[in-house]
């Protein structure tokens, strides 16, 4: 289980905790390699208003094919598949008007459509996914300060959609509401304007990776791992600013065993999960994507 350290203020949204479980399974003929994993990874999203909680869980599928060209030199292409769980909101703050259906909504809002009954009475639902292709080169170094440096580069296509009654709030009685001197149906368009875009857009990624594990006593050793990234979008719909790079920093220490490996590390992200997990980039969290982001874990390896 991994712990976030929060770095946002506590009166702005923050994500609060992650987890991050994987299955990896690797064959090897000549020279060549196969790696087939699967992973899950969890990211809960606090916030002071509704919805105040939110789980973000995805399921990664990844395909991985190696060429090893000999010792030190290896070229890979990754292929990778990411979809979330439906999130489900049953209560929005529009400012300060709530409206939903929930014990401090000041407005409940339902619509008798068919196409709105798979809600079953709550206000949003919204889906979303990831395909990405990776070209990868490692390279191992005799060098005391790095010792593997690994270059890629992918594209990525991200695609959301979402589904809410809130669409249908275009004039009328509901639209003239106004409550706090504010009109109803102008803080739902304004509002819908944040929700995801439903027209897919692609992320371009250029990243430089480099590591090394230094032996401290017998089975203990200490490692890093740091990670520079540059990205460019197309066709994303940017509403405040698209941060086009990112760092992100592994560093702590293992425990080797005969078939095992415990993992105790810190993990620091410059400007959030943006090119790390693509999933999680949207209108909606945009604006969490220009703060650092980071997590204390707790990792087990075992190899049969």
């Amino acid at each position: 289980m991994d712990k976030d350290w929060n770095f946002l203020p506590k009166s702005t949204d923050s994500f609060d905790n992650s987890n991050t479980k994987s299955i990896e399974t690797f064959f090897y003929k000549n020279k060549f390699g196969l790696l087939i994993k699967s992973s899950n990874f969890n990211l809960d999203l606090l916030r002071p208003v509704e919805p105040k909680n939110l789980d973000l869980i995805a399921n990664s599928k990844n395909l991985e094919l190696f060429y090893i060209k000999d010792i030190d030199t290896v070229f890979s292409i990754d292929l990778k598949y990411q979809t979330t769980d439906t999130q489900v909101i049953n209560c929005y703050t529009f400012s300060t008007v709530i409206l939903g259906n929930c014990n401090d909504a000041v407005l409940s809002i339902r619509n008798t459509k068919d196409k709105y009954k798979r809600l079953n009475g709550a206000l949003l639902m919204i889906d979303g996914e990831n395909q990405e292709i990776r070209l990868n080169f490692f390279k191992g170094l005799k060098n005391p300060l790095i010792d593997e440096i690994h270059i890629y580069s992918s594209i990525s296509r991200n695609s959301f959609d979402w589904i809410t009654p809130l669409e249908e709030i275009k004039s009328g009685f509901i639209y003239e509401l106004t409550f706090n001197n504010q009109k109803v149906g102008d803080l739902v368009q304004t509002e819908l304007q944040r929700l995801p875009q439903r027209d897919s857009f692609l992320l371009y990624k250029l990243g430089l990776n480099f590591k090394n594990n230094i032996n401290i006593y017998k089975r203990l050793s200490f490692f890093y791992q740091a990670d520079l990234l540059l990205l460019k979008d197309k066709d994303y719909r940017v509403l405040n600013h698209f941060q086009n790079n990112n760092i992100k920093l592994d560093t702590g220490i293992n425990l080797k065993f005969d078939h095992s490996i415990i993992s105790l590390f810190g993990t620091i992200y410059k400007n959030n999960l943006i090119g790390f997990e693509d999933i999680s980039f949207n209108q909606r969290s945009e604006h969490h994507f220009d703060k650092s982001y980071g997590s204390l874990n707790l990792r087990y390896t075992y190899f049969f």
